[in-house]
């Protein structure tokens, strides 16, 4: 009898050590192409034989004739890609051991679509190739999907419909993300890993709880992302019978794995004692829009669009160390003072050092610009590297006249280049010798349309095959809504 309850309480308690769970799931719909197949052994031997077909079947002679792939492995683990979304497909394993061949069980899945991956109404048209990143993806918030380097989407956001800002992976190998300025960590599957908790000030309304801009995990687990603090702020004294005004200020704030808020940084503190708001006519929605946290030196770089300042922040002391840019009102309305304006990035991977992307729209003539600036001295950079970005002559294309004031972005590779994401629908890889080495344009059509015209890019963001495989297999226990606390 004892022997028998032991042998109940494994298969019931830990089916894991008995048998490995087959994936996909049976006549699961997945939201990406590029598939971690966990196999259903016959047998347990070194070699296996992946098949898939084109089609859900379940006849052996039909899935037989409608094979499309074939892979063989010596693991019960391995990934492939299938040809396109919206398609059913039929797989199964074989295995091979001492000359035997055992097949197992046909499994269906089906591939979802949405308007971002249909490649009647979307696309992404890659203009020039380079075979050094062909291993490596683009997230685009902006079309809440993931693409190869052929411009080919491998991956969509199951949350449809909804406002997305700073998708990117984390140092975990997860995929962070602002969702209707909510921030949210999630799997390959679209499950939820992680969110905040909220409280009754979000519920009634309040702002307390509303992020923007960017957010992402920090190595050591917790979380860190933008806030808004909006305060009352009394008229100019030299303007008689001006109301009051609410002005948004800035809030950085770190998140701890339950969700509770344990550090954060007023931009109210640093501005109301500034040239900006002690200027009789100053009232600045100074608007912070991107941060970058070296968490080695303690240092946070933090991004303020309407001054056209980034500044040099002291963690956890919330000390200011510099303030680059514009200091004051008069600098800031000056565009011969102004080292850049309506900078949307900003990001330092080397001490002393950072990048911005600048939308340069207060010099109209120009474009925007890639630029890297070197600190010299108290509240001093100069600009020691830039490249321009400008759009590319295209007959076939509606373009959107004017600058943009929004969006951009620009991160270090490992080999010191650079890749960029213009607000225009560009996103490219440039070297240190300003050479192009890859570029791809993203664009959207009506359906029954010929012309194409750009999509608004916010921000996009790389990564390699690497870190693709190990996102594949972040497990998954089926959770939604996790509120406040890690899925183990």
């Amino acid at each position: 009898m004892r022997i028998i309850t032991s042998i109940l309480f494994i298969v019931l308690f830990m089916p894991s050590k008995v048998w490995a769970e087959v994936l996909p799931k049976e006549g699961s719909i997945l939201n990406y192409r590029i598939i971690g197949f966990s196999l259903s052994p016959a047998e347990k031997t070194k070699e296996y034989r992946l098949e898939i077909a084109d089609g859900n079947y379940s006849l052996e002679s039909a899935f037989k004739d409608n094979i499309i792939k074939t892979i063989n492995c010596n693991e019960e683990k391995v990934i492939a890609e299938v040809p396109a979304f919206g398609k059913q497909y039929t797989w199964r394993t074989i295995c091979v051991k001492n000359n035997s061949i055992k097949m197992g069980p046909l499994h269906h899945f089906s591939t979802g679509s949405v308007p971002w991956v249909d490649t009647a109404v979307s696309r992404v048209r890659v203009l020039k190739k380079g075979p050094k990143y062909m291993d490596s993806y683009v997230f685009s918030d902006a079309t809440t999907a993931l693409y190869d380097m052929n411009g080919n989407a491998v991956w969509y956001l199951p949350y449809q419909e909804s406002y997305v800002r700073d998708l990117k992976l984390s140092p975990q190998g997860t995929i962070t993300l602002l969702l209707n300025n909510h921030p949210i960590e999630i799997n390959y599957s679209g499950d939820t890993l992680w969110r905040p908790i909220e409280d009754d000030d979000t519920k009634q309304g309040s702002k307390k709880n509303e992020f923007h801009h960017s957010f992402c995990r920090l190595t050591n687990g917790n979380y860190m992302t933008l806030g808004t603090e909006t305060m009352v702020w009394p008229a100019p004294a030299d303007s008689a019978g001006t109301a009051e005004r609410k002005i948004d200020f800035g809030t950085v704030v770190e998140l701890d794995s339950t969700g509770r808020e344990i550090w954060s940084w007023n931009s109210s503190k640093y501005y109301k004692t500034t040239d900006f708001f002690s200027h009789s006519q100053a009232s600045v929605n100074v608007h912070e829009n991107a941060f970058y946290f070296d968490e080695k030196l303690g240092v946070i770089y933090l991004s303020f669009k309407n001054t056209n300042t980034i500044l040099k922040i002291k963690y956890p002391e919330g000390i200011v160390l510099d303030a680059f840019g514009a200091t004051d009102y008069a600098s800031m309305q000056d565009p011969d003072k102004n080292l850049f304006c309506s900078q949307h990035s900003c990001s330092s991977p080397t001490p002393g050092y950072f990048y911005i992307f600048n939308n340069n729209i207060c010099h109209p003539e120009s474009s925007s610009k890639v630029m890297l600036m070197k600190e010299s001295g108290k509240n001093r950079a100069v600009n020691v590297w830039d490249y321009e970005c400008t759009r590319d002559n295209d007959a076939g294309k509606t373009q959107k006249k004017g600058m943009y004031d929004k969006g951009g972005n620009v991160i270090e590779l490992p080999d010191s280049c650079l890749f960029v994401s213009v607000p225009f629908g560009k996103v490219f890889i440039v070297g240190r010798s300003k050479e192009v080495l890859w570029s791809a344009d993203f664009e959207k059509r009506k359906p029954s349309q010929p012309n194409w015209e750009e999509v608004v890019l916010y921000r996009s963001s790389i990564i390699t095959r690497k870190d693709l495989e190990r996102l594949i297999w972040i497990p998954t226990d089926g959770s939604k809504n996790v509120v406040g606390k890690r899925v183990k």
